[in-house]
């Protein structure tokens, strides 16, 4: 395994994709927000959590493989894919869990 990335460089990938995934999240979500307000008979599809959770899936990995490949001169994937994957999971995770916590207070 003379292949497998740094702690270094899986932290900085991570740290950058997570934030840029969950912009990119919050934004998507503004727009069908304000598509809904528009239309009266749109209701809030079955489909809407699953949507935004595989959006910042398939986002963070495009971040993270550019981002890994740009930062150590080397192909992105698998490595970067894979960091940017779990970040996108674990920045929606995150604020899937503060937010409940938040109303439930």
């Amino acid at each position: 395994m003379d292949n497998v990335p740094e702690i270094i460089d899986i932290a900085i990938t991570g740290g950058i994709t997570a934030p840029v995934v969950w912009g990119c999240v919050e934004v998507a979500k503004s727009f069908a927000k304000g598509r809904k307000e528009a239309a009266d008979d749109w209701t809030k599809p079955w489909w809407w959590n699953g949507s935004l959770r595989l959006g910042s899936l398939i986002l963070g990995g495009g971040i993270g493989t550019a981002l890994y490949g740009a930062l150590n001169d080397v192909a992105g994937w698998p490595w970067g894919t894979m960091i940017g994957i779990g970040s996108g999971a674990l920045c929606t995770t995150i604020v899937m869990v503060v937010r409940t916590k938040i109303k439930a207070a």
